[in-house]
């Protein structure tokens, strides 16, 4: 998806470089005269100095999208983690405190947040992703010891 954009810009300076190319042949040709075919080879000079920057820019907008997707899947699988300690832990507390196994609760998954909201707490969330974790490996160490 992101490869598009970046081939569609390569494939149009190319498209034009070679274009300048034929002019820059035809010109040649037809006017002998020493002007024009400086010109010429200034304007394909500059041509090519401005690809040189673009496919730079193109690289690095390469490089960062590559990273931002890196980071993405990293929260992603905190994300899961997160959730599995969490079913996790909620089912060891109910087993010391209830001396039983209670039915896990979907609704027990954002008890946290929504407590949070009921605070007027605004946390962003990859904030309140932080906090849940840090609120629940201190209940784990509680819930542990």
């Amino acid at each position: 998806m992101n490869e598009i954009p970046t081939k569609m810009i390569k494939n149009t300076i190319l498209f034009l470089l070679f274009t300048l190319l034929q002019l820059f042949v035809y010109e040649f040709i037809e006017n002998d005269s020493n002007w024009r075919k400086q010109m010429i080879i200034n304007e394909i000079k500059g041509l090519q100095r401005s690809l040189q920057k673009n496919m730079e820019l193109i690289r690095s907008y390469d490089r960062r999208i590559k990273l931002l997707i890196d980071v993405q899947c990293l929260v992603n699988k905190c994300f899961t983690y997160k959730t599995k300690i969490y079913r996790y832990l909620t089912t060891e507390y109910n087993l010391k405190i209830c001396d039983k196994l209670k039915e896990y609760d979907e609704h027990d998954t954002d008890v946290l947040s929504i407590w949070t909201r009921s605070q007027h707490t605004h946390i962003s969330h990859f904030n309140l992703d932080l906090f849940k974790y840090r609120f629940l490996s201190e209940l784990a160490k509680i819930v542990n010891n």
